[in-house]
């Protein structure tokens, strides 16, 4: 019986990026909050944000909605 090896996933890039206070503060809180490392974080703000710009090119609009669907914050400006 061969043996399979499980999919290679691509090396990651290192990357150094300069943030305000302001910004590198609420990177530790939700860092902290979600018990996810910071680079984490980045990641997952990158694919909503990648989300988010995808539908303001088709015009669709971003939102946060309540349990009843009503717009509780729209995000403009992407």
């Amino acid at each position: 019986m061969a043996h399979q090896s499980a999919p290679s996933t691509p090396p990651a890039t290192r990357m150094s990026i300069s943030l305000s206070a302001d910004a590198a503060a609420t990177l530790e809180s939700l860092s902290v909050q979600a018990g996810s490392a910071k680079g984490e974080i980045i990641r997952r703000a990158l694919a909503l944000y990648a989300v988010a710009r995808e539908g303001a090119q088709l015009r669709q609009r971003v939102a946060l909605l309540d349990g009843d669907n009503h717009i509780v914050k729209e995000i403009v400006g992407l």
